[in-house]
C-alpha cells in the first residue's frame, strides 16, 4: 500500500472536515477510501480479522495527515475570522456551502416527502438547538480561557468541568456526522456555536480542551456512527429532516455571528455565497456519482 498516498488523502480529508458545509464522508467517497475507512474503524473492536495490522496502519497514516491539515488550516481560518471584512465573506461562503449541501440531500434522497411528523421533527430540531445555544450561552468566545502552565509546546488551561464535558459531548456528535456522506461535522460545530472556540484551542495548542474533544470524537467514530447509520437505515426520512433542521439552525447562528451585514460589500458577499453553494453542490454531486 502507498502510505504517502494515504497520508495525502488524510490531509484532504482533514481540510474537508475543517470547512463547514463540506462532508468528510463525501470526500472519502471521492477519494475511494470510504468503504475501507468504515471497515477499518469497525476493525478497531476486538476481532480476528487478518488485515487488522493493515487497517491500523491505514487509519494511522490517514489520521496523521488529517490532524496535520487541521492544525495548519485552523490557523488560516482563525486569521480570517479575526479580520472583520474577511470574516463576513467567509460566513457568506459557509452559508452558501451549507445551502449547497442541503440541496444535494434534498435532491438525492429517495424519500424526502414532507409530512406533518417530519416537519415537526425539523422545526423541533431548529428550536431545540437555538434554545440550547441561547440559554446556555454556548459558543460565546468572549471569555476564552487563559493559559496557566505549559508542557513543551502544549498549553494548560483552567476551565469549568461542565464545559469540558460539553466539548466531549459535541465531539461525539460531530465525529459521528463527519463520516456520513453529505453531512458536515464542522457545520455541527457551527450550529452549536463552538466552531471558533475549537479553532482557537487548536491554534493555541490548549491540550486539556483538545483532549476532551478528541476523546469525544474517538467515541463518536466508534459508536455514534453505528447508531446514526441504523437511524438512517430504519428512520431515514425523519433523521434526514432532523439533520437539515440542524444545518438551517446553523445559518441563523452564523447571521448572529456577523453582527449585521455590511451592505457596502454586499456584492462580494453574494459572490462568496454563490461560490460556496456551487462548490459544495458540485463536490457532493460528484460523490453521489462515485457512489
Amino acid at each position: 500500500m502507498n502510505w504517502i498516498k494515504t497520508f495525502v488523502q488524510g490531509m484532504i480529508f482533514g481540510v474537508a472536515n475543517v470547512i463547514p458545509g463540506f462532508s468528510g464522508g463525501t470526500i472519502a467517497y471521492m477519494l475511494g477510501i470510504y468503504e475501507k475507512l468504515l471497515i477499518a474503524i469497525s476493525d478497531l473492536l476486538p476481532n480476528r480479522n487478518k488485515k487488522r495490522k493493515e487497517y491500523l496502519l491505514f487509519l494511522g497514516f490517514l489520521g496523521v495527515g488529517a490532524a496535520l491539515a487541521i492544525l495548519i488550516f485552523s490557523g488560516v481560518i482563525t486569521y480570517i475570522l479575526d479580520t472583520p471584512h474577511l470574516a463576513e465573506y467567509f460566513y457568506f461562503f459557509i452559508i452558501g456551502s451549507i445551502l449547497g449541501s442541503i440541496s444535494i440531500v434534498v435532491l438525492h434522497e429517495e424519500d424526502m416527502n414532507l409530512s406533518f411528523i417530519r416537519l415537526l421533527i425539523m422545526i423541533g430540531t431548529i428550536l431545540g438547538f437555538l434554545y440550547i445555544t441561547n440559554s446556555l450561552n454556548i459558543g460565546e468566545n468572549n471569555n476564552l480561557p487563559e493559559v496557566t502552565n505549559k508542557i513543551f509546546f502544549f498549553k494548560i488551561t483552567e476551565m469549568d468541568l461542565g464545559y469540558y464535558l460539553w466539548l466531549f459531548f459535541i465531539g461525539i456528535i460531530a465525529a459521528g456526522a463527519m463520516i456520513l456522506p453529505g453531512f458536515s461535522g464542522s457545520a455541527l460545530f457551527v450550529s452549536l456555536g463552538e466552531y471558533y472556540n475549537i479553532l482557537y484551542f487548536i491554534e493555541e495548542m490548549m491540550i486539556v480542551p483538545l483532549i476532551f474533544l478528541a476523546l469525544g470524537c474517538a467515541l463518536g467514530v466508534l459508536l455514534l456512527s453505528k447508531v446514526l447509520t441504523v437511524l438512517l437505515e430504519r428512520f431515514r426520512g425523519g433523521t434526514t429532516y432532523s439533520i437539515i433542521g440542524l444545518m438551517l439552525a446553523s445559518i441563523y447562528i452564523l447571521y448572529n455571528e456577523m453582527n449585521g451585514i455590511n451592505f457596502e460589500q454586499i456584492i462580494l458577499n453574494i459572490i462568496f455565497l454563490v461560490v460556496g453553494f456551487l462548490l459544495a453542490f458540485f463536490i457532493n454531486q460528484h460523490s453521489k456519482k462515485v457512489h
